[in-house]
């Protein structure tokens, strides 16, 4: 949506969840693959009666092993109500994010596309190592592309050579080097980074609309051109939870995703998750508390805060483990 609509994560799932709301839709916080058996029924047979060709037996996917199965995929909930000739969806959001989900989901259950394609190795006569590789494709069947609206004209624009023939390669023809340097690796658009969490298994779709409002708003990136900056804020920050924090990890991220699906599951208790989880996490908090100019408390080693006494208004330390530890310390007058 993002990509081809210009739409923020926030704008999609408003959309979407509208379409959910109003029955237009499947459930849409799923990032299942899984179809049930009467949909597939239902798309085979509009497929059919328009003249597509399908494959003999439906299309099955592969859930992750992260993914969220229970809710099935993202789906219309009647393959007859067409995106383009339906006056039932008012809002032109909903019309553009019914139409993607309508789509896909029809093209999910098509013949894929088919390409001609032409792979060549030549080498400097009589010096094998010194290669050149050329490929190209053309497409032969547009298979899903078609409800896609998909236009791909790529062709082949290599000679159909057989092994052993011999390339002149002079003139406008001739092979040209071009010296590259090695560029830093390109900014996130919105798209790119969600396929980033995604392939990551940091977050869940339905998670991934308020953590990338959360970034904007409190000012860690902002936005030019449809690419995401890192504000100074963001980098210190960053920097800062770096230096003290594990979680910071994204395998660390991913596995703690995976032990609550296995908590979801039953396959782990979450009592026993929290105890092997925060001895280690309240080390580094302590860490950095007393690295940024915090106190620990002597008896508990809980953080110590700054309270105000009611009566006089004095300062005072109280430890934060309080009424299991009732620790104080008094705070110097200030004059």
């Amino acid at each position: 949506m993002s990509k081809n609509h210009g739409f923020t994560a926030d704008r999609t799932m408003k959309a979407a969840q509208s379409l959910y709301e109003s029955g237009y839709c499947s459930y849409i916080r799923t990032d299942s693959v899984r179809v049930c058996e009467e949909a597939l029924t239902d798309v085979r047979g509009w497929l059919t009666e328009n003249s597509y060709q399908l494959p003999k037996k439906p299309n099955t996917y592969k859930n992750k092993d992260a993914a969220q199965d229970a809710h099935e995929c993202i789906r219309p909930t009647e393959i007859t109500l067409l995106p383009y000739n339906n006056m039932a969806i008012i809002a032109s959001d909903e019309k553009i994010v019914y139409e993607t989900i309508w789509k896909y989901f029809v093209a999910s259950q098509m013949l894929p596309a088919m390409y001609n394609t032409l792979k060549i190795t030549a080498h400097v006569k009589g010096d094998k190592s010194a290669e050149v590789k050329a490929s190209g494709k053309a497409l032969k069947s547009k298979g899903f592309l078609e409800i896609l609206a998909i236009n791909d004209n790529s062709s082949i624009d290599i000679p159909n050579l057989k092994k052993g023939d011999v390339l002149n390669l002079s003139g406008s023809k001739a092979v040209k080097m071009d010296k590259k340097q090695t560029q830093p690796p390109p900014r996130y658009s919105l798209d790119k980074l969600i396929k980033e969490l995604d392939n990551r298994n940091i977050g869940r779709p339905a998670t991934y609309a308020d953590l990338l409002s959360k970034l904007t708003s409190r000012n860690y990136v902002e936005n030019k051109n449809n690419v995401f900056h890192a504000t100074d804020l963001g980098k210190k920050i960053t920097d800062i939870l770096k230096e003290y924090f594990t979680f910071m990890d994204y395998d660390y991220t991913a596995k703690m995703e995976k032990q609550l699906d296995d908590i979801e599951h039953k396959k782990v208790d979450h009592i026993d998750m929290l105890k092997k989880f925060f001895p280690e996490f309240k080390k580094e908090l302590n860490k950095a508390y007393l690295g940024y100019g915090g106190t620990l408390c002597d008896k508990c080693g809980s953080p110590m805060s700054t309270r105000t006494n009611k009566k006089d208004g004095s300062k005072f330390l109280s430890c934060t483990n309080w009424p299991k530890c009732n620790n104080s310390k008094s705070l110097p007058t200030e004059k």
